[in-house]
């Protein structure tokens, strides 16, 4: 009964409109799900010598075809591309209050009624679904959404073969990879870091990756990231030496001129590791190559405004020279540190990254 007066009200407003056709329904929600149940009603002028070659028009049936749904869920699938692509474009910058609600929507189509995509649609859309928790799980410190994405990266490569799609299978243990360091940077002991590092070298094995000089350098960076952790929770300074030099070869495949973000992010990363491995040895030499490999990613972070990693680099710069301050007993190396550090509480605020945030507290008293 209710079907029956929306179509002779769509008639009304078909008739006053002067349109040919008019998309109606309603959206019933029942346990936690919504449910769209939609119709159309086509004017009586509208005659089969109109009928466009793609939608079949039926006056007398108000289902909608069978290609309107094939058409929307290809719509669904644009728009969480494009949310995703947004919160790509954005790394660097605090993202996490606004990426909670784009993770709820994507959820919804895979809670609900399934939206009929082809297997490649909804290995694609589980993908950024559990990119998008990474980067929420890992900005606000919580590690359910990483362990989600853990499990949906297993899942998603049981299902490809490195035979069938190498790049996909390639970018996948890469993901695979960065969740868990990020669990592993959190966690005690190598467990997690270890199968890290497994994933990339499996990544790495992709031959075609090499031709793809941004993924095979993205892949080496992370790698070296997991080792450098690795390597801080071991004694000697194997791990960290090898990180260094997994850094030092993805930085030979990018410039700052073509790849500035990139090249900054992996400029930091060498930083990081070289300060890691200096406290291990007598002298200074290693934190001043530090000093230099983060001053030229602050460089590039300030022009860009990427306002989390300005944040970070300024705390490893803070470091690194708090090292070589208290080595030489020099006053003056101490109060750039301390300047580096308040540039860092500037952008890394305790509402956005409290445990940072705290880091960076802590370093500067």
């Amino acid at each position: 009964e209710a079907v029956e007066k929306g179509h002779a009200r769509s008639k009304e407003y078909l008739d006053e409109s002067g349109a040919n056709v008019l998309l109606w329904g309603t959206a019933l929600r029942a346990a936690g799900q919504v449910v769209p149940h939609m119709y159309w009603t086509v004017s009586e002028r509208v005659s089969r010598a109109h009928e466009c070659e793609k939608y079949p028009i039926v006056p007398t049936d108000l289902s909608l075809p069978q290609i309107f749904w094939d058409d929307l869920n290809e719509v669904l699938q644009l728009l969480v591309v494009s949310g995703q692509q947004q919160f790509e474009s954005r790394k660097g910058r605090y993202t996490a209050d606004s990426l909670y609600p784009f993770i709820e929507r994507v959820r919804n189509l895979f809670n609900g009624p399934q939206p009929g995509w082809s297997q490649k649609d909804s290995l694609q859309v589980t993908f950024m679904l559990s990119n998008a928790l990474v980067q929420y799980g890992h900005q606000k410190g919580n590690d359910q959404p990483l362990l989600e994405a853990i499990e949906n990266y297993s899942r998603l490569l049981n299902r490809i073969t490195i035979e069938e799609a190498p790049l996909n299978w390639a970018l996948l243990q890469r993901s695979l990879g960065r969740a868990l360091t990020v669990i592993g940077e959190r966690e005690g002991g190598t467990a997690r870091l270890e199968e890290a590092v497994a994933a990339f070298d499996e990544a790495l094995k992709v031959r075609s990756l090499k031709q793809v000089h941004f993924d095979w350098a993205s892949t080496q960076c992370n790698r070296a990231t997991a080792l450098a952790r690795m390597g801080e929770r071991e004694d000697g300074t194997a791990r960290l030496a090898e990180a260094a030099s997994a850094f030092r070869e993805a930085l030979n495949e990018r410039s700052r001129e073509h790849d500035s973000l990139e090249w900054a992010k992996n400029q930091n990363d060498l930083g990081t590791v070289l300060t890691s491995w200096g406290e291990r040895e007598e002298g200074t030499a290693r934190f001043e190559e530090a000093v230099i490999a983060f001053r030229a990613a602050i460089g590039v972070f300030s022009s860009r405004q990427v306002t989390l990693y300005l944040a970070a680099s300024q705390d490893n710069l803070g470091n690194a020279l708090s090292a070589i301050g208290e080595r030489r007993r020099d006053t003056a190396c101490l109060k750039e540190a301390v300047r580096a550090y308040r540039e860092a509480l500037k952008e890394g605020t305790r509402e956005r990254v409290p445990l940072d945030w705290a880091i960076t507290q802590n370093n500067l008293c």
